[in-house]
């Protein structure tokens, strides 16, 4: 799923080949709204996916987050403004104050859906992950692999990682 424009570009599926041509198919977009409004679209789409998993399979699942451009939780001074809250869906209206309630819900939603979170940084550009995916990340405790490196590639050390689980199921005595 790509967000905030695109969609689902690959239905769930254990075909590692259409996962592969469908992630080399992604590239970046200019922005076009301001980065908080980005964040917290990303942050409701992400939160929706994780909840329709939560009811549609009972196994535990894989969600790769690749993206290195979240911005963080607001500042006290922005909630400040005289214009927060009041008026359209601006960013300016305050309609994209981030609060870390925010990024809670994504951890409680990852908990929920028995899903392990990776974030994964595109790294199509040099800058670093920026503050909102340390929030993300500390909410989760998802690892941040790189999509590109020298060392050892976060696509492949995510599906290496991820290959097979167990499910242990204890039956125990009444008396014990």
């Amino acid at each position: 799923i790509t967000v905030p424009h695109g969609g689902i570009k690959v239905g769930f599926t254990t075909d590692r080949d259409r996962l592969t041509k469908a992630i080399a198919g992604i590239s970046p977009i200019a922005p076009i709204e301001p980065l908080p409004c980005r964040t917290l679209a990303t942050l409701s789409t992400l939160e929706t996916v994780l909840n329709q998993l939560t009811r549609t399979s009972a196994q535990p699942v894989v969600v790769a987050f690749l993206g290195a451009s979240l911005t963080g939780v607001s500042t006290a001074e922005e909630s400040q403004r005289p214009d927060y809250g009041r008026g359209g869906v601006s960013a300016q209206g305050g309609a994209c104050y981030l609060k870390t309630d925010d990024f809670v819900r994504i951890g409680q939603a990852v908990a929920a859906a028995r899903a392990q979170l990776y974030i994964i940084h595109p790294d199509y550009t040099m800058q670093p992950a920026m503050e909102g995916i340390e929030n993300l990340r500390g909410q989760t405790n998802a690892p941040l692999f790189h999509l590109t490196s020298s060392a050892d590639p976060g696509l492949s050390r995510m599906a290496r990682e991820t290959s097979a689980y167990y499910v242990a199921t204890f039956e125990t005595d009444p008396g014990e």
